[in-house]
This record gives structure tokens, sequence and C-alpha cells, in this order.
């Protein structure tokens, strides 16, 4: 199987107290769905397309597949940190 481990890991702010450095793609799967990241806002483009990557590096990973999914997750960082905190 190939690797689904990301170039560099996403570090993601749950809440001002606690960090998730998230290094795979399952990592980040569960990031969303276990642990609030992008606070289950589904109905949010960044949301979307962030599981829909993460979900098709999951399912065909290719070194590719894995760094858009990557991106996508580090967009979704992003913007749940910042109307929590800014």
């Amino acid at each position: 199987m190939p690797d689904s481990t990301f170039s560099a890991p996403v570090v993601a702010r749950l809440d001002p107290a606690t960090l998730l450095e998230i290094r795979t793609v399952r990592d980040g799967l569960a990031a969303m769905n276990r642990h609030g990241l992008g606070s289950f806002r589904l109905d949010t483009l960044e949301w979307q397309l962030a599981a829909g990557k993460l979900l098709q590096a999951e399912l065909t990973p290719s070194p590719d597949l894995v760094e858009e999914a990557r991106e996508a997750l580090c967009v979704l960082a992003r913007w749940h940190e910042t109307p929590l905190y800014h």
C-alpha cells in the first residue's frame, strides 16, 4: 500500500489550549471526525473540500493526492482558527 504520510505535518489548534499535529491522511480524517476540526460544519466549502480530498487520498493514495489532501486540510485548519480566535 502506498504511503499516505504528509510531506510535512499540519498543526491545527482545536481550542486555545490544544494543538493537534496531523501527519497522515488517516490522522486528518480523525481530526475532522473525532476531534471536531472544522467544527463539523458540513455546509462549508472548506470542510467539504478537505473531507473529499482526504477520502480520495485514503482510497487511492499517491504522492499528488496526499499532498492535495494536506493542502485542503491546511486551509480547513486556518479557517477553523479564524472565527474562534481572531
